[in-house]
């Protein structure tokens, strides 16, 4: 008895449907300094989709492409590279001093140090480099 080639084409569409359902990737892994932005409301992707990371914040693209592709079942790799961005150098302070033990990259906290028998007079004694740049007042020592 001969199977009638509709049911063979049918099979054969149903297999395909299958390994089609198979050949996707879940969600990419989060890197320290980079940010899943385009799929991130995703939990799979099919076979051939992409997904687009941007550097976070306080962070800068130094390098590579910010685009992966789902194949198969694994993404390709993320070249994507960042770098902390810079907040620059302090201020000169008369008669005192920025101490950056810390650097002066994104994250870093400089700390005035007034010359003997000076005080710094602006309410804090310390800056942190944020996203847009140091935050807070120059420091002023007086006697």
């Amino acid at each position: 008895m001969e199977t009638p080639s509709y049911i063979l084409i049918t099979l054969l569409m149903w297999l395909m449907k299958v390994g089609e359902i198979r050949a996707q990737c879940g969600k990419p892994r989060i890197w320290v300094n980079r940010v899943l932005t385009e799929g991130s409301d995703k939990n799979s992707f099919a076979n051939g989709a992409t997904a687009t990371f941007k550097c976070a914040i306080g962070y800068s693209t130094a390098s590579g492409s910010p685009t992966i592709t789902c194949k198969g079942q694994q993404w390709t790799d993320l070249t994507l590279q960042c770098k902390k961005k810079s907040c620059g150098s302090l201020p000169d302070v008369p008669n005192g001093r920025y101490l950056t033990p810390d650097g002066i990259e994104y994250g870093a906290t400089a700390t005035v140090q007034c010359n003997e028998g000076y005080i710094n007079t602006v309410a804090s004694n310390t800056r942190n480099c944020r996203e847009d740049g140091w935050d807070g007042r120059n420091a002023e020592c007086e006697r």
